[in-house]
């Protein structure tokens, strides 16, 4: 098994697996600790208490996308090597896109990583620390900030890479119909909002079929 196969497959297996552990928190977890829905996450008086007492938990969903970053930069170059005699132009555009989601989603998690030092001057300061977490929330939330750009950007990739699979007849027919289906999904999800939570149940299972496939060789 070459390297770029390799990093890929490991890259995809990660992502598929930092997908089921979110869903997790967010379905199973998070309406036990008061999260009943979206708009609870623009509350500072609910997220910056919870970072404090649930710091394992709130990893996850704010400073984990810099590792979720990670794991889409190893799938994503991966890919490039693996799938870049198929189609180069396709691959190339693909990558591109790639390259950007990985850019947003890395600096999102900057931002989540921040309102940690939120949370620990919370009690201070109160005013000026709500202030803060409302810009940064502006800057990050969905529908308007850096995970929209992260989300949309990796559609297309996810839609290109699966699009050049297909045609080639690289992976399974239907991984590759997954993955455009999840691409779709990341695509709409800037301008239909339910979408971002459909997308990351179709990625889970199309990030984990990917990585299986790639690591069988």
């Amino acid at each position: 098994m070459n390297s770029a196969r390799y990093s890929a497959g490991v890259g995809a297996v990660l992502q598929g697996v930092f997908f089921l552990l979110v869903l997790a928190v967010i379905f199973a977890v998070l309406p036990g600790l008061g999260f009943q829905g979206p708009n609870d996450f623009a509350d500072p008086a609910k997220v910056l208490p919870f970072i404090v007492t649930q710091p394992l938990i709130a990893f996850l969903l704010f400073p984990g996308d810099v590792l979720f970053a990670v794991f889409l930069i190893l799938t994503v170059m991966g890919l490039h090597e693996h799938l870049q005699i198929q189609s180069p132009a396709l691959v190339r555009m693909a990558t591109a896109a790639g390259l950007i989601a990985t850019a947003l989603i890395l600096a999102n998690g900057t931002i989540g990583n921040s309102l940690y030092q939120l949370a620990r001057i919370y009690a201070q300061n109160r005013g000026a620390t709500e202030t803060a977490f409302l810009t940064l929330n502006l800057v990050s939330s969905n529908g308007v900030g850096l995970v929209s750009g992260g989300i949309f950007a990796y559609g297309w990739w996810a839609v290109l890479i699966s699009w050049v699979a297909l045609r080639a007849g690289v992976f399974p027919k239907w991984l590759n119909y997954l993955g455009v289906l999840f691409g779709v999904a990341g695509i709409g999800a800037i301008a239909i909002l339910p979408l971002s939570f459909f997308g990351p149940v179709v990625g889970m299972v199309w990030c984990l079929w990917l990585g299986v496939v790639l690591l069988r060789g």
